[in-house]
């Protein structure tokens, strides 16, 4: 499965865009050699360079679920 939801929302200091996307998780084992497994690592070097210090990025592994939750200030965009 995958859940997506993007809105924005009331953070009390001005609207936010909140991103978030949930999947199924499925760990790989020593023998998948698919994908390099960079994604993640790529995606917060370019927040880091286009929003510094202004954004949040959160990763949640539980129950079976790969879970992310992306904010930044619409300010910032």
């Amino acid at each position: 499965f995958i859940d997506m939801d993007i809105r924005t929302v009331d953070s009390g200091n001005g609207k936010t865009m909140r991103c978030k996307v949930a999947n199924s998780l499925f760990p790989k084992d020593s023998t998948d050699k698919s994908g390099s497994g960079i994604g993640t690592v790529n995606l917060q070097k370019r927040l880091d360079i286009i929003y510094p210090g202004k954004y949040t990025y959160d990763v949640t592994i539980e129950d079976g679920r790969y879970s992310v939750v992306l904010e930044i200030p619409l300010q910032t965009l």
